[in-house]
């Protein structure tokens, strides 16, 4: 069998806690985050308060069945722990002073266990486009109405699938700007269908597996690899790159995925297959800050490099894309010792290097 590294694609107030409190601007007291309930679906959020007349930020999480933490479990992080992304990258705004609300997507609870993600699963399940648009919005309603929050300084924070949902939601709101992290410019079926077909390729075997880049991978190659296996006939002592490719393409459980999320509930919409978003990206009139790792597995950094080339061809000067050395999809190195970016591939922790840029990044926007 070949290999398939398998990773999952990074998706009115009512209180749930105590009540927030009113922070002076350059008060040295920690701010207090609450949990509460937004909108409609009742979404399940984490509403940390900043100081008086201070921006604010909505965060929000990337595929999958996401609460306002964006969990990751202890077998996908460098470390081997389990992690909550966006308290990792909330943390940098909070210190600054500025508001964040971290929105979960509607019928994910709160995280306590791998066992109980739902407060409501056929909401969940249930879910289009359309509905994770009026959550955000919801979102966006309530910072409005905060009277700590300068409502001329609103951002949205995207992660993976929330840096297009940010882009969709910010239409025809007064939206500052937007924070785009591990920006995601093609449609989901494009890019589920390179996850499956031909990020391997693109990788893992021509770059590491095919040392003498010859277009074939020889079997005194391969032994080298034990993750890449394959039925060698009697008496082959070499296989083509596209042979590979070809049987990948027909591989059975492979299309099965695909064709599953072609026929889901959440693509029925036709948003899945809508083509890219790049246009619509740079046609967002205020502040784009867009960051993706150079070793990101699960969103390629060459999404964010074409958005670059379309800011600058069509001359939007407010427009920051920055390409971070090393890191992953989740702002993490590969798994140690080897650190192969997709054999060892990670999804966090946050690292500390990445913190502090966008803490330099939240000081810009104060």
């Amino acid at each position: 069998m070949y290999l398939w590294v398998s990773i999952a694609l990074l998706g009115v107030l009512s209180s749930c806690g105590r009540s927030s409190r009113d922070l002076n601007q350059g008060s040295h007291e920690k701010p207090e985050s609450i949990r509460i309930q937004i909108g409609e679906f009742q979404a399940r959020g984490i509403w940390t308060q900043g100081g008086n007349a201070m921006p604010a930020i909505l965060m929000l999480p990337g595929s999958g069945a996401q609460g306002p933490e964006e969990r990751v479990p202890a077998n996908t992080t460098e470390d081997g722990a389990e992690h909550s992304i966006f308290d990792q990258l909330a943390k940098p705004f909070i210190d600054a002073g500025i508001h964040v609300l971290q929105l979960g997507k509607p019928g994910v609870d709160f995280f306590s266990t791998w066992d109980s993600l739902f407060y409501d699963k056929a909401m969940y399940q249930s879910l289009g486009w359309a509905d994770l648009i009026t959550n955000a919005r919801a979102g966006l309603d309530f910072l409005q109405t905060q009277p700590n929050v300068d409502r001329e300084r609103i951002y949205i924070l995207g992660h993976s699938e929330g840096t297009q949902l940010a882009v969709d939601a910010a239409t025809d709101r007064k939206i500052k700007g937007l924070i785009l992290l591990g920006y995601s410019g093609e449609d989901l079926l494009t890019t589920v269908s390179w996850q499956m077909f031909e990020r391997e390729i693109d990788s893992f075997l021509k770059p590491d597996v095919d040392a003498d880049k010859d277009g074939f991978i020889s079997r005194s190659e391969a032994e080298k690899w034990k993750e890449f296996r394959w039925p060698w006939l009697p008496g082959q002592d070499k296989v083509s790159i596209e042979e590979v490719a070809k049987f990948l393409r027909a591989d059975h459980s492979r299309k099965s995925f695909v064709e599953k999320l072609k026929t889901s509930v959440f693509c029925s919409d036709g948003h899945c297959d809508s083509g890219p978003i790049y246009a619509r990206t740079v046609s967002f009139p205020g502040d784009l800050h867009v960051f993706t790792g150079e070793l990101d597995m699960q969103t390629r950094a060459s999404e964010a490099r074409r958005l670059k080339e379309l800011c600058l061809k069509e001359k939007k000067t407010n427009c920051e894309v920055e390409i971070i050395s090393g890191l992953q999809h989740a702002f993490s190195q590969p798994k140690p010792p080897r650190k192969h970016p997709l054999l060892d591939i990670t999804l966090g922790p946050v690292s500390t290097e990445f913190q502090r840029r966008l803490r330099e990044l939240a000081e810009s926007l104060l």
